[in-house]
């Protein structure tokens, strides 16, 4: 079975619509490119991570690293993710939980997403 996943660099919000990119630097060189990630919910991302590598000058898209932001507050869940599907399940979750906000403090969030990832790992595996 094949899969077909869409990133974008658009995405529609309240107040309109959002360029989202990223800045990496490539030795010397900070670039802003747009950043490929899938919308969860106004501000919140699922995005891979980019990776820079000054020798070949290069900048690559790793689809085993992905990470969960607001884009907004310019904020991330502490925790990179070998797959999308689990960055997704962690985001919505996040998103989900009314005792959790991006702006709770950086320690609360890190708790969060420790308990959550217990929780995940229990679910799969069942031990």
């Amino acid at each position: 079975m094949n899969t077909h996943v869409k990133l974008v660099t658009l995405h529609r919000l309240p107040q309109g619509v959002a360029v989202v990119s990223e800045g990496i630097r490539v030795g010397a060189v900070c670039y802003e490119i747009p950043s490929p990630t899938h919308q969860i919910n106004g501000p919140v991302v699922v995005a891979p991570i980019l990776e820079s590598d000054a020798e070949s000058h290069s900048i690559r898209i790793r689809l085993d690293s992905w990470e969960v932001r607001h884009e907004e507050e310019r904020k991330r869940l502490p925790v990179v993710f070998a797959d999308m599907a689990i960055a997704v399940r962690a985001a919505w979750a996040f998103e989900n939980d009314p005792g959790i906000s991006w702006r709770s403090a950086d320690v609360e969030i890190g708790s969060w997403i420790a308990a959550w990832l217990d929780r995940e790992k229990f679910r799969t595996n069942g031990s």
